[in-house]
């Protein structure tokens, strides 16, 4: 029986409740010019940062992680993001969850870290993992995952992320609901407990950075072979593009310059793992099931709690009672229509 709440009522998840004092509320999605390498080495400035020891290894590998945790800043497309707390506009910028496809890859086949912290994005409804997200309107994309590590990044906002409630009728802006964002605010605090626990041991954050590495470096050889074509998924040629399948979001074509990271990376720019930087800038959360991976070693002492992201009550969604069309059923999606005016 599946632990899915969504599912096992098979009824559509309700929009939280807006603050209208805020730009950007909780729960909707935007597109961001923001590599989804970013949240990935944040979690290792985070882990390295509180690793003891002084070792010349570990004081390399943490002014790496540093200098790349600001290089991976910037992406040639969008990638839908998730607002993970109201906001405005501010130097510090959003705290958001990033979202991606793997294209044809599978998850087995990437590094721990990325396998660790990625939630299936449960595809019109139908999920093969009980650990997913559902997204209002339902993703029509396969292979898509949420990072569940959330940061803050001053990445460039292109405008809310929309979709079709079903085929041929108007887009509207794609959000998580209430039970939506309880469960992926739940899942981020479970797996860095996990993830913290696991690198009480230093030697399993040592690996995963290897795994890392050595991605990357895959990564830049095969788009010199292809001769630095960019491609659509984090797991092929290119580094961080997303599938441009995900619907564009408005307003339409991005302003980013066409040099960005992204489309630079590897190969254009000077090599990011021997940039060295002493400007320290951590921050973030965490992710889903590994504690029988390659890495896992259980250890009964617990990391430390991240910061509780709060979830705001909704006592006056009742529009979105119905099952979701491709259960048979329709959602009325006039409140997400009316975000667009926003």
């Amino acid at each position: 029986m599946t632990s899915c709440g969504i599912c096992a009522r098979e009824t559509c998840d309700a929009p939280l409740e807006r603050d209208t004092n805020f730009k950007y509320s909780q729960g909707d999605i935007y597109g961001l010019k923001v590599s989804i390498y970013t949240p990935i080495y944040d979690i290792l400035v985070h882990t390295f940062s509180s690793l003891p020891g002084e070792s010349d290894t570990l004081k390399r590998n943490k002014k790496l992680l540093e200098a790349l945790s600001r290089f991976y800043n910037v992406e040639k497309g969008s990638r839908p993001a998730v607002i993970m707390k109201d906001d405005d506009d501010n130097r510090l910028g959003l705290m958001v969850c990033v979202a991606t496809t793997y294209g044809k890859e599978e998850i087995s086949n990437l590094p721990f870290i990325f396998r660790h912290f990625s939630i299936p994005l449960a595809l019109n409804g139908q999920s093969s993992s009980e650990h997913h997200v559902h997204t209002l309107p339902e993703s029509g994309k396969e292979n898509a995952y949420i990072i569940a590590w959330p940061f803050q990044t001053t990445a460039a906002v292109d405008g809310t992320w929309t979709a079709q409630a079903d085929e041929g009728s108007e887009k509207v802006p794609q959000v998580l609901g209430r039970d939506a964002m309880k469960f992926l605010v739940k899942e981020c605090a479970r797996r860095k407990e996990e993830w913290e626990e696991m690198c009480e041991d230093p030697e399993v954050a040592v690996k995963a950075e290897g795994q890392l590495r050595d991605h990357v470096q895959k990564r830049r050889e095969e788009k010199q072979v292809n001769g630095g074509a960019s491609t659509t998924s984090v797991n092929t040629a290119g580094t961080g593009v997303d599938s441009v399948c995900w619907r564009r979001p408005i307003p339409g074509p991005p302003t980013i310059p066409e040099e960005s990271e992204d489309n630079a990376v590897p190969g254009n720019q000077p090599d990011p793992w021997k940039q060295v930087t002493t400007k320290h800038r951590p921050r973030s959360i965490h992710s889903v099931s590994s504690r029988f991976s390659a890495f896992s070693k259980k250890k009964d002492k617990k990391g430390d709690q991240w910061d509780k992201v709060s979830i705001k009550s909704n006592h006056s969604r009742s529009s979105f009672s119905h099952k979701p069309s491709n259960r048979g059923g329709t959602c009325n999606f006039d409140l997400l229509l009316g975000m667009r005016q926003r």
